[in-house]
């Protein structure tokens, strides 16, 4: 769907029901036409956290969240080109 569609940002939380968030992620980052869309994740664990940023995750929000720290998430990674991640909670 990401490739055809060509989202501005992904949202994904890491636990799924088909593929988890952090396999999808690593397929989007490996297909030429998603590998920049920048993809911000969802999940409680710190585990998760630090794998999903590594995998190159735009952003992390930690569960629970609050309905302000997720749009500002997949605001400033729509707007930030670089390639830093960052940890928003």
């Amino acid at each position: 769907m990401a490739v055809r569609e060509q989202p501005d940002a992904i949202l994904l939380d890491v636990r799924m029901p088909k593929m988890n968030g952090l396999d999808t992620l690593d397929e989007l980052r490996l297909c030429e036409t998603t590998k920049d869309i920048p993809i911000v994740m969802l999940s409680a664990s710190i585990v998760d956290q630090q794998r999903a940023l590594d995998a190159g995750a735009r952003f992390f929000v930690r569960k629970p969240y609050q309905g302000k720290s997720l749009v500002a998430a997949l605001q400033s990674a729509m707007a930030d080109t670089s390639p830093q991640s960052k940890d928003l909670h």
